[in-house]
């Protein structure tokens, strides 16, 4: 069972958008971005579906 799994178990759905989000604008500030691309938040999605992050 993924993180997200057990996370989405415990505290609802929310917390891994939020999550997922959060990968996606640490992305976009090591990118040097003001705000996430399609591309960070693409990342982030796969990053989460690989159970990396």
């Amino acid at each position: 069972m993924s993180r997200c799994s057990r996370l989405r178990r415990l505290t609802g759905p929310d917390i891994c958008q939020s999550a997922t989000l959060g990968v996606a604008w640490t992305l976009s500030d090591l990118d040097g971005s003001d705000s996430p691309t399609a591309t960070h938040v693409a990342a982030a999605l796969d990053f989460r579906d690989r159970g990396v992050a």
